[in-house]
């Protein structure tokens, strides 16, 4: 079998397309996946003598040329390009090679195209998720900010409204009115310990000094210390684990947020918090035994979106295991390695 018969039969093996031209910039060869290429894109192929630059649409022929002449001057050239086509869209990634003699002239420049169409459509699948898990994250955001403006409106500014009211009361009284005073201090404590509680809601979690376990573990004290439930916090394998400030802050925010739904809506008595990590994930688990929900009716809420949100942003998932008066279980998985 000849050399040459040996190297058509190897280049009509390989999945790209391979098309071989002369100084005349004419086709000497191309193989079976080049002329796949041009049949999809023109419905005709370029013979052995042809003007390769005929085949090649207007808008691009001075292109081809440029490149052609490089690689005849010994210069490698990789360029991606478009293809648009009715129905489905088409990316080629082309290189035009030298093909160097013994003696270091170049006779003949091999055009090498790939198809790199499913590689680009992943790429455009990742950058619209990372787009549409971006705006979830800036609109969980908003929603949180708006959640707090109205408690800072609906609540603390009643409350001060009414102390406002008593006051005003016992300035014009001629006579003390002590039980009026008392109500007022009773309100005035609430107030700080409400905006105490939403500035610690705001707050970015301390993390210069201590590690996720003991930000939860502060967390769940402060909670407990209100005696509005019981919180049990386990976790294994999370103090050794390095884990970067942003999956820190989405962690503490997720169980902070299901601790906060539990404490407003849940009249829960025991809550459990399970926290565990591996080498490659991080799974939380806040189990309560209250008076539990419709999921599908609470699907869209706030607090549960924002929660979803949080965990999709860095690659991981959140669901809820629940149903009215049988509790709610939440569970995170969290990857620790983050692309």
């Amino acid at each position: 079998m000849q050399s040459t018969e040996i190297l058509e039969r190897t280049f009509g093996l390989l999945e790209d397309g391979i098309g071989i031209l002369d100084k005349n910039v004419r086709c000497a060869f191309i193989n079976k996946a080049g002329q796949q290429i041009f049949l999809k894109q023109i419905k005709k192929v370029p013979k052995p003598g042809d003007d390769f630059l005929s085949f090649i649409h207007p808008d691009r022929k001075e292109l081809y040329r440029d490149y052609i002449s490089d690689a005849f001057k010994n210069h490698t050239n990789t360029i991606v390009l478009h293809y648009p086509q009715e129905g489905s869209d088409t990316w080629f990634e082309l290189s035009y090679i030298p093909v160097v003699e013994a003696n270091g002239s170049i006779d003949y420049v091999c055009i090498k195209a790939k198809d790199i169409t499913e590689k680009i459509r992943l790429e455009q699948e990742k950058e619209e998720l990372q787009k549409s898990i971006i705006k979830a994250t800036i609109d969980a955001q908003e929603t949180e900010r708006s959640i707090i403006g109205r408690e800072l409106h609906d609540n603390v500014n009643q409350v001060l409204t009414t102390i406002k009211l008593y006051n005003e009361i016992c300035y014009y009284d001629e006579k003390p009115n002590k039980e009026l005073l008392h109500k007022s201090l009773v309100q005035v404590n609430y107030c700080i310990q409400e905006i105490r509680d939403l500035s610690r809601r705001l707050a970015h979690p301390k993390q210069d000094s201590e590690g996720l376990d003991e930000m939860i573990k502060e967390l769940v004290e402060s909670i407990n210390a209100t005696k509005k439930t019981n919180i049990k916090l386990l976790m294994h394998g999370v103090k050794q684990l390095q884990i970067n400030q942003e999956l820190q802050t989405t962690i503490y925010r997720i169980i902070q947020e299901q601790l906060t739904n539990i404490i407003k809506y849940a009249c829960a008595s025991e809550v459990k918090v399970i926290v565990a990590g591996t080498t490659s994930e991080l799974a939380i688990q806040v189990q309560d035994n209250g008076v539990g929900f419709d999921m599908d009716a609470k699907r869209s809420s706030n607090g549960l979106t924002n929660m979803k949100n949080r965990a999709e942003a860095l690659g991981g998932t959140i669901t809820f295991d629940t149903a009215p008066g049988r509790g709610c279980s939440m569970t995170a998985e969290l990857p620790l390695n983050m692309d």
